[in-house]
């Protein structure tokens, strides 16, 4: 199903529609099913993959540490190249190395594409939303929900240490 036989390819473009669930992209973030659209253009032994990438994953919050769901739309692009020297012993790479792949056998399998673009879209410090307040770091109470005793009083209280800076003029 998420294999793409390079002999259905032989006219110049086709285009798919694939449903994955999480199972299918081994991502347990993942929820409901996800959507990849694409169009795969042949040249020669080069082949283009273009399109876009729709699912929803559940995460945790990096502030209130509270579970979320957000929706992604991505464009993905990948190009593959068909070639028996693949690997030679001292190449200089360029640019567009980077971001081409080789085809071993007769298909492309599209679940690392899958896979790939998921697990690059997840942020590195998710958040709920942009203002999250997070927790308070005495009694770990969230913060979005109100303030807790600890955050009322924190600006009454005044470190004894600090206190002389509070009589301090500053010249300019």
């Amino acid at each position: 199903m998420f294999r793409l036989l390079l002999s259905e390819v032989a006219s110049e473009e086709i285009k798919r529609v694939l449903y994955f669930t999480s199972e299918d992209a081994h991502i347990d973030k993942l929820v409901d099913k996800g959507k990849l659209e694409v169009v795969i253009q042949r040249a020669g032994n080069t082949y283009s993959i273009k399109g876009k990438i729709s699912f929803k994953l559940r995460l945790q919050c990096s502030r209130c540490l509270e579970f979320f769901e957000r929706e992604f739309d991505e464009n993905i692009n990948y190009v593959y190249k068909k070639e028996e020297l693949r690997y030679r012993k001292e190449a200089r790479l360029r640019g567009e190395d980077f971001n081409t792949e080789y085809i071993v056998g007769d298909s492309i399998d599209l679940l690392p594409i899958i896979h790939d673009s998921v697990l690059l879209s997840i942020p590195m410090k998710p958040l709920c939303k942009e203002d999250c307040k997070g927790l308070c770091p005495i009694c770990g109470h969230n913060l979005n929900y109100g303030p807790c005793e600890h955050q009322l009083s924190k600006k009454e209280e005044i470190d004894p240490r600090w206190e002389k800076l509070l009589n301090m003029k500053m010249e300019v």
